[in-house]
This record gives structure tokens, C-alpha cells and sequence, in this order.
């Protein structure tokens, strides 16, 4: 009802921000609706490729600008309590130990499987199967510590599934979200998700000085830009340590 128009070559670029303003009165978030004319506007330019309109009404429409959020980067203290939490369930220590090592996207691990898993090198496959494809729709490789190896080989052993997580079949992804939700709770760590432990892992890297280009490919994301985000967001200590490797110019000894 937002855009009243019938056919696709009626929309006209009123229509286009009538809608965005629309949704904004509605209560949705300004990241969303940016979103919502990102999905608009490519939509769009097919049909401006394939020649059923002349012109793409969403084009030339600025994004709103929003505040950065604050990264939630866990300490190590909290990261322990979520060590600790899980206990003596096998099949969540594995999960737990992925999410932190490999810096994996929660969908990514859950629909991992035992062949993806090379025991003897440490190395995950993060790969397309059938029904699911990495977000970034690229394969990679990322690396697990031989403590981790070892605790995968125990909990293969006891399992006949070729999933690494299962209940009767793939560990559903809200399930596992549910499931690190009550974990968090109980490791009494406020306002946390699966997603922060790969944002912490990506944060550390910038703090210690690695390369973006390396966490990029580490994190799988299809732009620089995004693991630049983390890279702006270092603590200040940090940049005021890299200062002062600097050579101050003319400035007398």
C-alpha cells in the first residue's frame, strides 16, 4: 500500500521516498530501511537491465546517515565464563570452541560437517553443500588450535552423524541461538551473541596489529569496508601506543 502503483514501470521516485518515509513512520530503524532500498534498488535495476522500465526509481536515493554503534567486544574474563558455563556438554564445547577460534559466523559452524574438519593440519572448510551457501558465497579455509582438534576427535567418536551438529538432523539455526542464549545467562555475560565472539576475534586482530586484508579473508567478508569498521574501532591505548613508534620530525632530542 506504500507505493499504490499496479505495475513496476509505474513507480515513480516520489512513490520510492513516499515508501522509505513511510517505513520510518512505521517504527523501522534508519540501518533497516537502507537495507529495505539497497534490496529495492537492485530489484529494480534488473528490470532497467532486462528493459521492462527505462529508468530505476530507487537510484540517486542517498542512504540515512546513522550513528556507528559500539562494537561488544568480550573480555577474556567473560570469554572464560562462557568456557566454564558450557560444562560438561561435549557437543557445546565444540560449538563454543569454533565460534571463538575460527571467528565463523554461527550459520556457517552449524552447517558444518565432519569431512569439512582436516584433524591432522587444523583446518576448517567453510564451504557451500547443498541447501546452504556462505553468506560472502565464497569457500575458505580457517584454523582451529590442536586443543580443539582434539576435543572434535572425542566428540566424532561418539556421534554415527556426518553433521558435526545435529538434533535427529542439522542443529537448527535458531535452536543454536536459543542455545547460546541460555548459555550466556548462565555464564552471567550480558548482551551477548554468537556474532560477538567473531567481532571480538576480527577486534583482536586489529589491536594486535594484523593486517585487515588477512582479516578479511579470516572472516570471510566480501568487503574491506566491513573489516575496516573493526579496524576504526581499536581501543585508544592502542592507537597512542602506535604513536610513538613515530619519528617525530625536528623535534630536538
Amino acid at each position: 500500500d506504500m507505493i499504490p502503483a499496479k505495475y513496476v514501470c509505474d513507480v515513480t521516485a516520489r512513490q520510492a521516498e513516499h515508501y522509505r518515509a513511510a517505513r520510518l513512520e512505521a517504527g523501522k530503524s534508519a540501518s533497516t530501511c537502507n537495507k529495505e532500498v539497497r534490496h529495492m534498488r537492485a530489484m529494480f535495476s534488473r528490470a532497467v537491465r532486462l528493459n521492462y522500465i527505462a529508468e530505476n526509481p530507487f537510484e540517486g536515493m542517498k542512504p540515512i546517515a546513522t550513528a556507528q554503534k559500539p562494537i561488544r567486544v568480550l573480555s577474556p574474563e567473560e570469554i572464560n565464563a562462557l568456557l566454564s558455563a558450557v560444562g560438561d556438554d561435549l557437543r557445546g564445547k565444540v560449538m563454543l570452541r569454533l565460534l571463538i577460534e575460527t571467528a565463523a559466523r554461527l550459520g556457517e559452524v552449524v552447517n558444518l560437517e565432519f569431512g569439512d574438519i582436516d584433524l591432522e593440519r587444523g583446518l576448517v572448510h567453510i564451504c557451500s553443500k547443498e541447501g546452504w551457501t556462505p553468506k560472502s558465497r565464497k569457500n575458505r579455509i580457517v584454523y582451529i588450535s590442536p586443543c580443539t582438534c582434539e576435543l572434535v576427535r572425542r566428540y566424532k567418536a561418539g556421534t554415527p552423524y556426518s553433521s558435526v551438529f545435529v538434533s535427529g538432523s542439522r542443529w537448527p539455526l535458531h535452536e543454536a541461538h536459543r542455545w547460546f542464549k541460555r548459555l550466556a545467562k548462565k555464564a552471567g555475560v550480558p548482551n551477548c551473541s554468537p556474532h560477538d565472539l567473531r567481532r571480538t576475534v576480527i577486534t583482536t586482530l586489529a589491536e594486535r596489529g594484523i593486517a585487515g586484508a588477512v582479516a578479511q579473508r579470516l572472516a570471510g567478508h566480501a568487503s574491506i569496508t566491513t573489516t575496516a569498521t573493526f579496524y576504526t574501532n581499536i581501543a585508544d591505548q592502542v592507537v597512542q601506543e602506535a604513536v610513538k613508534i613515530l619519528p617525530w620530525w625536528g623535534q630536538k632530542q
